[in-house]
């Protein structure tokens, strides 16, 4: 006959083996868990971006290495904090207002593609860069996971594509193209707000010669020259450009005519006393000069006006500036 004693002790027993293969179930979830975490923070440390884990109150839980040289921060900084210590305080409400419209649809996505993001390090300084975010699903509720890269290098690189679609290759001036899209925009101003503006058109005198009989190179450096001296002798707000091959052109907002007259003289009494050592040859640059003054109806009419003034002073017998006056 089963004592009660014995019921008892099976009982436990078939407790404890119950609890025992939970307990292991248990364990083998933790331990995929663990693992999980493992692989998770392995693949956030080999990414080749900066890392950022927020969760839905905007503080951080996770950062990797890049993270923490790209912001100058320490993990153990970072951690806890609010994003919005990484974000310019200019920009810090948009960014606010950017995490409240994500989470309510929160999906992998470029950080407002539409936008300049900008990152702010540790000392204070600012750079660009390029933001994507996407959702984790947690225990604890979304996470946003930003992998954030520093831009820098690739604004410089379109900084200077842009500048060199702008300028001309031999001298630095501005190209024709880039000088006609301000002339346009000075002609409509003074024909919105009245004013005047000049012209001067400036040609090198007999580079032909210099070309054929000391080479191109030389040509080269005398256009570098007369370029460099119309430069240097203008305002500021002046603009210069190469217009072709031997021809330059100055716009000269707020100018009237005598005073664009001043101008062409000035440049004609410095590039004239210029002695340039081309090949062992001592040479004087010499230009002629064609000055024209608005309000003219387009553009076209006021480099038109400057160009005839230009014909006229080569015509006259070169190295003089002609102010165009109407026939």
């Amino acid at each position: 006959m089963v004592t009660l004693s014995e019921i008892l002790r099976w009982f436990v027993s078939r407790l404890t083996a119950a609890y025992n293969a939970l307990a292991v179930r248990a364990m083998r979830r933790d331990q995929l868990l663990v693992g999980s975490e493992k692989k998770f923070r392995a693949l956030l440390e080999s990414a080749p971006d900066a890392m950022v884990i927020v969760n839905s109150h905007g503080h951080i839980t996770l950062a990797n290495a890049q993270a923490e040289r790209m912001f100058g921060y320490s993990r153990e900084e970072l951690i806890g904090q609010s994003v919005r210590v990484l974000i310019p305080e200019r920009l810090r409400d948009r960014h606010r207002a950017h995490q409240r419209s994500y989470l309510r649809d929160a999906k992998a996505r470029p950080m407002g593609s539409d936008l300049e993001l900008h990152g702010r390090r540790k000392d204070g300084s600012e750079f660009p860069v390029e933001i994507s975010l996407s959702p984790l699903e947690t225990d604890e509720g979304t996470l946003v996971s930003g992998a954030i890269r520093d831009i820098t290098e690739r604004k410089r690189g379109e900084a200077l594509l842009r500048e060199l679609a702008d300028r001309d290759g031999l001298t630095g001036l501005l190209n024709r193209r880039k000088f006609e899209e301000h002339l346009a925009q000075e002609v409509a101003l003074v024909d919105r707000y009245g004013g005047a503006a000049a012209m001067l058109l400036i040609d090198i005198d007999s580079l032909k010669d210099v070309n054929d009989t000391l080479g191109h190179g030389c040509g080269d450096e005398m256009i570098r020259n007369v370029a460099a001296v119309v430069a240097s002798r203008v305002r500021a707000t002046d603009l210069v450009a190469r217009v072709g091959g031997d021809e330059f052109a100055v716009l000269l907002p707020h100018t009237s005519d005598g005073d664009a007259q001043a101008v062409a003289e000035d440049l004609l009494a410095t590039i004239h006393s210029q002695d340039l050592v081309l090949s062992g040859h001592h040479l004087r640059p010499s230009v002629s000069i064609g000055v024209a003054e608005g309000p003219r109806a387009t553009p076209e009419d006021l480099l038109h006006d400057a160009d005839i003034a230009l014909y006229e002073a080569k015509a006259a017998g070169k190295r003089q500036a002609v102010l165009f006056s109407t026939p």
